[in-house]
């Protein structure tokens, strides 16, 4: 991986790491002058409060796009069982910060929403890596069998 692509994708990592821990810690002021002084906020939050009331559905969001992401960007050694933990240790970290947050409580929901954000996010990552594998053993195969007529 060229140096500028790893030093941007873990500035992307970092960002989304930072922005999902500061999402987690805001208290429910917060929240409230957000859906009041951001354009669309409102709208996008109304939607997943209408998707799924409980906001699980974010947590799954949120994780699987941390996963998903170390996962292209990891270092070619560090193993995926590593990686899982790391990340289901990360929101278990955040959960239990939100108790010194106002208005806000550590949930064992939201951590088993949170591992399973990170099983879509790494199943997604499988998926996409195996597909683009075999498109680029069948069009090496073409490629040869061109090279041969």
């Amino acid at each position: 991986m060229p140096v500028v692509q790893k030093y941007i994708g873990a500035l992307v990592i970092s960002l989304s790491a930072s922005l999902l821990m500061l999402g987690a810690l805001m208290p429910v002021s917060g929240v409230e002058w957000l859906d009041r002084s951001v354009p669309g906020y409102a709208v996008a939050t109304g939607w997943l409060k209408h998707m799924s009331p409980s906001m699980k559905l974010l947590h799954v969001m949120a994780y699987a796009w941390l996963a998903l992401l170390w996962l292209f960007l990891r270092r070619p050694k560090q193993r995926t069982w590593q990686l899982a933990c790391a990340l289901l240790g990360f929101g278990i970290l955040a959960e239990c910060l939100q108790v010194f947050s106002v208005g806000r409580e550590a949930r064992l929901g939201d951590v088993i929403a949170n591992a399973v954000g990170i099983g879509v996010g790494l199943g997604m990552g499988f998926i996409t890596v195996r597909v683009l594998g075999t498109l680029r053993l069948r069009r090496a195969a073409g490629r040869t069998a061109q090279k041969r007529d």
